[in-house]
Order: C-alpha cells, then sequence, then structure tokens
C-alpha cells in the first residue's frame, strides 16, 4: 500500500518546456515549495497508473502552481 495524497489538479500545459498549471487543493501552498517528485495519476482511486516526475522548479502566479 503507498501512502500517497493528492496536492492538486493540473488545469493546462504551459509553455512548450513540459510545464503545466496545477490549482491547488489547499490554500497553504508552502507543500509545494519543497517538492522533488510528484506522482501524476489519471484517476483518484487506482495506484497502478502513478508516473513520477521530477521537480525542476516551482513559480507561484495568483494561487495558481506552475511547475
Amino acid at each position: 500500500m503507498i501512502n500517497l495524497f493528492s496536492i492538486g489538479r493540473i488545469s493546462k500545459p504551459h509553455g512548450i518546456r513540459g510545464e503545466v498549471n496545477v490549482i491547488p487543493f489547499d490554500e497553504n501552498l508552502d507543500i509545494f515549495k519543497n517538492l522533488e517528485c510528484v506522482f501524476l495519476s489519471k484517476s483518484d482511486t487506482l495506484e497502478d497508473d502513478l508516473t513520477p516526475v521530477n521537480i525542476t522548479s516551482i513559480k507561484f502566479k495568483n494561487k495558481i502552481v506552475k511547475r
């Protein structure tokens, strides 16, 4: 069993370098500051479709997180 939780939802791609806009599920954006890797999933419940993604940079703009 993997202990994971959702921190946001990808709203749309941004630019041509693989950046995405993320709508956070919490108003406290501190959780995003120390991320090195996240797991993307197409489902809210299945753990077999998790894809690890390394975080290279994070930008904050209008309560939207850009990876």
